[in-house]
């Protein structure tokens, strides 16, 4: 797939909330059919974490050094998939993202730090 991943993976919306939409083929499991690849999930999470960092003061000179990943559902294919972040400390900044096709069911967790 030629090009930013971000554009390959359809990721649209806020810096702190991005999106990848309903019926992306490029983001489907090639065994499952219908399922997100988890790389796909991953990259939603990495993406809505830099977008909270990005988007604040203590962003100044940070980068990501790690993250921590949890899945613990499938993402569909056919429905959108939307990925939230916040602050989990922000002085340190760490971020919280979780990715969820309905916000009261969560289908993967990510910890990042980021620091100078």
């Amino acid at each position: 797939m030629p090009g930013p991943i971000a554009t390959s993976l359809g990721l649209s919306g806020a810096l702190v909330s991005p999106q990848i939409a309903a019926g992306n083929r490029a983001v489907l499991d090639w065994e499952s059919g219908n399922i997100i690849h988890g790389g796909a999930v991953a990259a939603a999470l990495m993406a809505a974490c830099q977008g909270r960092v990005a988007g604040g003061e203590s962003s100044i000179g940070q980068q990501l050094e790690s993250i921590d990943i949890r899945y613990m559902g499938p993402a569909i294919g056919s429905r959108d998939l939307i990925a939230n972040s916040c602050f989990e400390r922000k002085a340190a900044s760490f971020v919280r993202a979780t990715c969820f096709h309905r916000s009261e069911k969560p289908l993967a967790t990510a910890i990042a730090t980021f620091g100078r």
